[in-house]
């Protein structure tokens, strides 16, 4: 499954950046007790990675709330 602008999708399309150019960064974040471990550092990871990539993204709560969601019904694993 994957989330995709808030989206629940099962493949991605061939035409999307990410896959053409593999523009693009991400985080693998642990889960605990459904909950996202060290969420704060895991956004400012990503917002940092974005900046030095010019990557034009400005939706950090939408994406921290998403986060959230997909943890909560998880005892434990990972989110990427």
């Amino acid at each position: 499954m994957f989330l995709i602008n808030g989206e629940v999708i099962d493949k991605l399309a061939a035409n999307d950046r990410a896959v053409q150019f593999g523009d693009g960064c991400f985080t693998t974040a642990r889960i605990d007790a459904g909950n996202v471990v060290m969420l704060a550092r895991h956004l400012a990871r990503l917002q940092d990675a974005c900046t030095r990539l010019a990557i034009p993204f400005q939706d950090w709560e939408i994406l921290s709330d998403e986060m959230r969601r997909l943890a909560q019904p998880h005892a434990e694993g990972v989110l990427k």
